[in-house]
């Protein structure tokens, strides 16, 4: 008997590493739809063909902006009920422009009919700003895919994640209220959304403002991430990346993160490239973190390709054809204020570099 074919039972099965599949964008456009999506989510019969043409666009351009489709509701059944009024949130993740960086400032407009979300992109595109970022308000958004048309692992994974998730949630809100000031407590907020990249790390999840990446989420990796709490290096299975950095240097950012522990979390980065070679096999850069206390610290860091690493899979359920993952190691960070060098605790620490 043939069993079916999932590529997330895979990708776990081999052990491939997660760390660097977080592609780096400087902007997350997520319009409320509802479903059903399409396997083009903005190919959806609710899209407005302004809007449509406009992602062609802007994806035909290489403009490093991810456009996704995101949706609160339930219960399938009847957000398939819905009209077109079901358009009715834009939220808008832009990268700080800061040097030492963080994540993302937010921006939120309501939307009173389709045919306003086109030129609200195309204006804040071309440099017009909305309005402030939304910061009078804390706000915690958690994006888990569960586009099913697009890779069916996103659905047998992704959507059971989200209902756990909000069970998860409502049974945290006592224990984080105790752990800072309640004003000062964000308001979290659960989106099913669209194919964002690396369905075979399902179920996958992007945690905004900070755009940091994990896959193969459990309710406990969850528990973990929004108490700060456990041993940090839990992360090791589900931590994919921060979007901020290029995939390159994130397998160096969760080594720092694992030195720190959960301060980490707290702190701002900046990066620099020194040197690639030729073949791509090694990379030198530059790595500066600006922690809570505003005390910077440099590292230089020397990444080189890993072949005993590297795994050949079908990177979706759909694919015909294994295709090569190659894998990257940290080979040394040293701290350039000390000259201290070190290496991860663990055996290598690798990041993917093709998706």
């Amino acid at each position: 008997m043939t069993h079916p074919f999932y590529c997330s039972d895979v990708s776990k099965e081999v052990g491939e590493d997660l760390i660097g599949s977080a592609t780096p964008y400087q902007t997350f456009i997520l319009v409320q739809c509802p479903f059903p999506w399409a396997a083009n989510a903005f190919d959806s019969k609710w899209i407005p063909q302004d809007l449509q043409d406009l992602v062609t666009s802007v994806k035909a351009s290489g403009l490093p902006v991810q456009f996704l489709l995101i949706n609160r509701i339930v219960n399938k059944s009847l957000a398939q009920e819905m009209s077109l009024d079901g358009l009715t949130r834009l939220l808008i993740y832009q990268r700080t422009p800061d040097r030492f960086c963080q994540g993302y400032h937010r921006y939120e407009c309501e939307i009173h009919q389709p045919a306003e979300i086109a030129p609200l992109i195309q204006s804040f595109l071309q440099g017009q700003e909305l309005s402030e970022p939304a910061c009078n308000r804390l706000v915690r958004d958690l994006l888990i895919c569960v586009h099913g048309s697009h890779d069916k692992c996103c659905a047998k994974y992704g959507f059971p994640f989200f209902r756990q998730a909000i069970a998860t949630i409502a049974h945290l809100k006592t224990e984080l209220q105790t752990q800072q000031d309640s004003l000062e407590q964000p308001t979290i907020r659960v989106w099913q959304t669209s194919h964002f990249g690396g369905h075979r790390f399902a179920p996958t999840l992007i945690d905004f403002p900070t755009g940091r990446y994990y896959g193969r989420m459990t309710q406990s990796a969850l528990h973990a991430i929004l108490t700060r709490s456990g041993d940090v290096q839990m992360l090791a299975g589900v931590y994919r990346g921060w979007s901020i950095l290029p995939t390159w240097l994130q397998s160096a950012e969760r080594m720092l993160m694992f030195r720190d522990g959960w301060l980490w979390f707290d702190a701002k980065l900046a990066y620099q490239m020194i040197h690639q070679s030729a073949d791509g096999h090694t990379i030198q850069a530059r790595l500066s973190v600006m922690r809570s206390d505003g005390k910077i610290r440099a590292y230089t860091v020397e990444i080189v390709k890993d072949p005993c690493k590297t795994v050949c899979l079908r990177t979706s359920c759909g694919a015909s054809q294994e295709s090569e993952q190659a894998k990257y190691e940290v080979k040394s960070l040293v701290d350039s204020n000390s000259n201290e060098s070190f290496v991860s605790p663990f055996h290598s620490h690798l990041y993917q570099v093709s998706q």
